[in-house]
């Protein structure tokens, strides 16, 4: 009989630390779920962060490559007016 119980108490035991380290290791697991989330709530601003980054970068790009020279300002405004004096005597040409 006491060979029994031994059996019994040992298996007890080890069904107890078994159950101990379900536990821990299903309290690890959750733990470990919270902190992927968390990452990947982080990575995903990351993400939006750098995506509004690069749409600055071109625009300033894109404002870089139209940004003139007040010498190139003054010649774009000279050909213009040339350009509305012209339009103007057609308009006057077909008015007539």
């Amino acid at each position: 009989m006491s060979n029994q119980q031994e059996i019994a108490e040992s298996l007890r035991d080890k069904i107890q630390r078994f159950i101990s380290l379900y536990e821990r290791t299903k309290a690890e697991r959750d733990s470990l779920s919270l902190d992927r989330k968390t990452l990947e709530f982080q990575i995903a601003q990351q993400q939006k962060i750098i995506k509004e980054l690069e749409d600055k970068y071109k625009k300033v790009q894109l404002a870089e490559a139209f940004k003139a020279t007040s010498s190139d300002t003054r010649d774009a405004k000279l050909k213009v007016g040339k350009i509305v004096k012209e339009i103007d005597k057609c308009i006057a040409l077909l008015n007539k």
